[in-house]
This record gives structure tokens, C-alpha cells and sequence, in this order.
């Protein structure tokens, strides 16, 4: 894999962190992803996502408090 996805010779900050969550997704370390791997990744994201909500609103009525 080639982090540099947009092919400009320079491999970004966001480039990197995407290819370390592909990276990261390959459980198995099989060189690619299948359908279960891919799930848990969409799953920790949207877990993630719910969390910041979750926090926000917290901090948010913390705030009126």
C-alpha cells in the first residue's frame, strides 16, 4: 500500500492516519480487508461519532449549569 492516495509525491497527515486505520483494519494481517474487518471499522467509527455527540451535549449542559 501506497499512503500518498493522491499521487502528488507527498504523503500527507490525513493520508497517514488513513492508511494506519486500513492498517490497523487488517486484523488478520491477511494484506487486505475482508467484510468482517470493514464492519468493525465502519462500527468504531460510528462508535466514536456517538461519543462525541454524547460528549458535547455533556459539555454543553455542563456549561448552562
Amino acid at each position: 500500500l501506497n499512503p500518498d492516495s493522491d499521487g502528488d509525491g507527498k504523503v500527507e497527515k490525513w493520508e497517514v492516519e488513513v492508511y494506519n486505520r486500513i492498517k490497523d483494519a487488517d486484523a488478520d494481517r491477511s494484506g487486505s480487508i475482508n467484510v468482517k474487518e470493514l464492519f468493525g471499522v465502519i462500527k468504531g467509527a460510528a462508535e466514536s461519532d456517538r461519543q462525541k455527540r454524547v460528549f458535547r451535549r455533556l459539555f454543553g449542559v455542563s456549561v448552562l449549569f
